[in-house]
């Protein structure tokens, strides 16, 4: 039995979030079609208090809407409901769905194939990144799909992680100031983080089931954000985690500039350290192969340490790696490149970087 919703006594919404259905011609701005298609929705619902729950569909005047988040996620639409129009929907196939079991709940194999795939065959359901599911008691996530929302058909591919996501407690964003409008850019702290909580941070994130990994960003209506801290490093981000954004954007201009000096000490560090030691076991070398793959990595050292190395390699540089050709024996034991995984080729001439990764 799934419990986690639809049960007990039914409260107010605090925040509801709207899809549309509708291919938007190219000469229509969508902002300004959901923020129509928003005062609709607001003058429908203030006219009578109406119950309304997650994932579902219902059709207003000439557009149908799919209830994409709320808070909780079953209740009244009162005149303290926060609403929003966020996100265009289609009816179109999707062609991969991955599915995350939310904690407790683990998926198999088996579970996949009993339950889950049953649950998408009886019926084409729509379905959209971020979306809940509860399929005979497994509580899961829409953690991926290609496109983000659409059809689940048979011709769909439905994926699975099988260990569960925990609840993220804590989450440290920061906007970049290049994304923001301009008159939030310029107000003070205070206003400023007030202003992105509403805007941004809760449409995105209240009522909604995301999933947020340490090291990725995410993109909220057009503005990039940048991740700070996650706790625990990967998990979902619902009604019970604490969000926290201090108030001040992060600007990619510096941090352009620090990542420059980085690759400068970086490439100082590389001349004063690593090519003493390629120097000393090329002189110590008996093989002549070896002799000169060393003596082109110092020399392409050279090159680096004079460039300061912030702006990646120039072809003059990729030039001085040293080359050689592709052995039926190499073949066997790496059949690809691990910078561009193309598969390689007996007698193909490759490029060896200095950690003798092709």
């Amino acid at each position: 039995m799934c419990s986690s919703q639809f049960s007990g006594v039914l409260r107010d919404l605090e925040v509801i979030t709207f899809g549309l259905f509708t291919d938007i011609p190219p000469e229509e701005d969508p902002k300004s079609r959901l923020f129509c298609e928003l005062a609709n929705l607001k003058s429908f619902f203030q006219a009578k208090k109406r119950l309304i729950s997650e994932g579902e569909c219902f059709q207003l005047l000439n557009s149908r809407f799919k209830v994409l988040s709320a808070s909780p996620a079953q209740g009244f639409i009162t005149q303290s409901t926060a609403l929003f129009c966020t996100e265009l929907l289609s009816v179109q196939t999707v062609d991969t769905v991955h599915l995350c079991p939310l904690a407790p709940h683990v998926l198999t194999t088996d579970l996949h194939q009993i339950i889950v795939l049953p649950y998408f065959a009886t019926y084409q359901r729509h379905v959209h990144t971020g979306q809940y599911l509860c399929i005979n008691g497994l509580e899961c996530v829409v953690s991926r799909m290609s496109p983000n929302n659409g059809l689940v058909t048979r011709a769909t591919t439905v994926t699975f992680d099988t260990q569960p996501l925990h609840t993220i407690k804590t989450l440290k964003l920061t906007p970049y100031a290049e994304d923001l409008p301009a008159e939030i850019q310029h107000m003070d702290r205070v206003a400023n983080m007030h202003c992105v909580f509403e805007q941004y941070l809760v449409p995105h994130f209240k009522g909604w089931r995301r999933v947020m990994t340490q090291g990725e960003s995410v993109v909220i209506q057009g503005i990039a954000f940048r991740v700070d801290s996650i706790r625990p490093t990967r998990g979902v981000v619902n009604d019970l985690t604490t969000i926290l954004y201090h108030g001040k954007a992060a600007s990619r201009r510096i941090e352009r500039e620090k990542q420059i000096q980085q690759d400068e000490a970086l490439a100082r560090s590389l001349q004063d350290n690593l090519e003493p030691s390629i120097s000393r076991i090329h002189r110590l070398s008996r093989n002549p192969e070896t002799r000169d793959m060393l003596l082109q990595v110092i020399e392409m050292l050279h090159v680096i340490s004079a460039s300061g190395g912030p702006e990646g390699a120039s072809q003059q540089q990729i030039n001085l790696l040293p080359t050689h050709k592709i052995t039926p024996v190499q073949l066997g034991e790496q059949g690809k490149c691990l910078i561009c995984l193309c598969d390689f080729a007996t007698e193909e001439v490759v490029r060896t970087l200095p950690c003798c990764k092709c």
